[in-house]
């Protein structure tokens, strides 16, 4: 039986950090503080004082941790992968003949979002749908209308403004009208 065991153990870096501090003390060194991921460094042992069974631990064959996403991979994640995020958004909107597209600092700014908020790339898709999701389910009511194309710019994802629409007829920039 392999186990796999994920997920974010909350306050075990805080744990491991108190392991690695300093005594107390005459004679006892002081260690400084280092941004590392300390959690690389995770032992059964710690796991059992974390609060987990040790007769669980005892089936890990292999302890590893990860690290943070850069801005910069998020943004990767979101446009490269072939199935990514804004991929399955344009397709679902082109099923309404409406192109969606999105600015370079509105993808900066999404992964700057998840990034803040200690998400990493689980956080992408909840925020690409709260900003799009209300033109989802608009999106046959523009379409008939005369919208060809939605811009999402940074001060959509930022400031919750209006999209750049690019309508059919007079092909001119317009802003929606909330």
């Amino acid at each position: 039986i392999l186990f796999i065991v994920g997920g974010a153990f909350n306050d075990l870096d805080r744990q491991m950090r108190a392991k690695k501090a300093g005594g107390i003390g005459f004679g006892s060194t002081l260690k400084q503080d280092v941004e590392e991921n300390l959690l690389h460094d995770v032992k059964p042992e710690d796991l059992i004082k974390f609060g987990l069974i040790p007769e669980f631990v005892g089936r890990f064959s292999m302890i590893t941790a990860i690290d943070t996403l850069s801005e910069e991979q998020l943004v990767r994640i979101l446009t490269e992968p072939k199935n990514a995020i804004i991929k399955q958004i344009q397709y679902l909107f082109g099923l309404d003949n409406i192109q969606i597209e999105f600015t370079k600092e509105a993808k900066d700014s999404i992964a700057k979002k998840a990034k803040d908020l200690g998400t990493n790339a689980r956080g992408l898709k909840n925020i690409l749908d709260s900003i799009v999701l209300p033109y989802q389910i608009d999106a046959a009511e523009m379409r008939t209308k005369g919208v060809n194309k939605i811009q999402i710019t940074k001060a959509v994802v930022d400031n919750g403004g209006d999209p750049v629409l690019l309508f059919k007829k007079a092909d001119a920039k317009k802003q929606q009208n909330k």
